[in-house]
């Protein structure tokens, strides 16, 4: 993936050679586009090791692939206590820091701000508003965006998702893992498509849709977040910028509390269209 964004490697690299590497890092931008895979690179450049084996495997190197608890930030905490195993680095990975709860994010806070000098942080957000700004104040953003139409073609063989172009436009990690994954293509088409329902039918059907996705085991978030995205690229669609509000809010209650899932789109149904 570093094709794709050849300008965050280079600066990366600079720091690196430079020795003036940050304690911390923030990857910024928008979903699918491949903050994750460049974490990855630079932790297997700091630990100067090349296969995925290799990374999951490396004792230094630590990956969170779930919205962080309290539970993971004292693990956290332990880990950077001591020296690295074998390796120069102590690489601590945090997807979705974006989604951290308050607790989360104050507790991770205390640690970043006392870092030691062999612990690198990289944190990966899609959206770094949603992050506390007393985190934001102490890490190195670096910013990811859309890529281009042609550098897409010209690196991945497309053919097979055409349709659902108007959801990995621009994200190529998106692009990648849909062509990878028919599993994972199959239920962004059918998130699509209860957004189409959810847009186009009667309350009682987005009451229904609503129950239906409150009832989902920890998937909602993935769900509205496909909901959002296709809602964006809809043309000449009277309310959409009200809709997305709300859809946002809902989901941004979602990740950062305890709101009932059912309510809240529900809440999402009604509000959105009135006009």
């Amino acid at each position: 993936m570093q094709v794709f964004h050849k300008k965050q490697w280079e600066m990366f690299n600079k720091m690196r050679d430079a020795g003036e590497l940050a304690h911390a890092y923030l990857l910024s931008g928008p979903a699918g586009v491949g903050k994750l895979d460049f974490a990855i690179n630079c932790a297997k450049l700091l630990q100067n090791i090349g296969s995925q084996e290799d990374y999951k495997n490396h004792p230094d190197i630590i990956e969170f692939s779930e919205p962080l608890g309290i539970s993971s930030v004292r693990d956290i905490k332990k880990r950077v206590s001591l020296s690295p195993f074998s390796g120069k680095y102590k690489i601590i990975i945090i997807n979705y820091a974006d989604r951290m709860r308050n607790e989360s994010a104050n507790a991770l806070l205390k640690t970043i701000e006392e870092p030691r000098g062999d612990t690198v942080f990289f944190l990966i957000a899609d959206n770094a508003k949603l992050l506390p700004p007393t985190i934001i104040s102490r890490v190195f953003e670096i910013k990811f965006h859309f890529v281009a139409d042609d550098l897409m073609e010209k690196e991945l063989d497309t053919k097979e998702i055409l349709t659902l172009k108007p959801h990995w436009e621009g994200r190529p990690r998106l692009a990648a893992k849909l062509l990878e994954d028919k599993n994972f293509r199959e239920k962004v088409e059918r998130y699509r498509k209860d957004c189409a329902l959810f847009l186009k039918g009667p309350i009682k059907e987005r009451f229904t849709i609503g129950d239906m996705y409150a009832k989902m085991d920890g998937g909602t978030p993935e769900a509205l977040g496909i909901w959002i995205e296709y809602i964006r690229v809809q043309k000449d669609f009277e309310g959409k910028d009200n809709l997305l509000l709300h859809l946002v809010r809902a989901y941004s209650l979602i990740l950062s509390t305890n709101i009932n899932v059912k309510y809240a789109l529900n809440s999402v149904a009604v509000n959105n269209f009135e006009y």
